[in-house]
């Protein structure tokens, strides 16, 4: 039960973050609101710490940035470039086209290529549901595509 409450928290705020930064975008530019974010960011991220550490939860080893081997170096330096990368673009896309465009996009080819990569670089493996789930999604993406005649807003639906 505990699984479906957070799934469902984490695709609402999932589905609001592209329409707060799109409605934010309008306001600044990518760089500005990068510069911004990344102060929020670090500053919740400390008292999130803080908090964790005042109620004696905190996980964090000690010692931790001496215990890491150069692999696992490299692979936080890689998901930090790797997540501010990520951010850049999906902004830039945002302040240039609409939120229910762009999210359906880079949501069902994240499914697709996700897959690939488990299969090729992880050994995991595709199944025929998988396969048939990923040709759904693409006939999803043709779909979105489609060139209509009259928008859902204007017909007398």
């Amino acid at each position: 039960m505990i699984f479906y409450l957070i799934l469902g928290i984490l695709i609402i705020s999932l589905t609001l973050n592209g329409f707060l930064k799109k409605s934010l975008v309008q306001e600044v530019n990518v760089d500005e609101y990068m510069f911004v974010m990344c102060h929020i960011i670090f500053v919740f991220t400390y008292l999130y710490i803080l908090i964790r550490w005042l109620t004696k939860k905190n996980n964090i080893r000690p010692n931790l940035l001496k215990k890491m081997n150069k692999k696992t170096i490299y692979l936080f330096i890689f998901c930090g470039i790797n997540a501010i990368l990520a951010s850049c673009l999906f902004v830039y896309l945002l302040k240039q086209n609409d939120v229910s465009y762009i999210v359906p996009h880079t949501n069902s080819l994240l499914i697709i290529l996700t897959l690939f990569v488990g299969y090729y670089f992880f050994k995991e493996k595709i199944t025929l549901k998988k396969m048939l789930g990923s040709l759904l999604v693409i006939l999803g993406l043709i779909c979105i595509n489609l060139k209509d005649n009259k928008s859902l807003t204007q017909s007398n639906i």
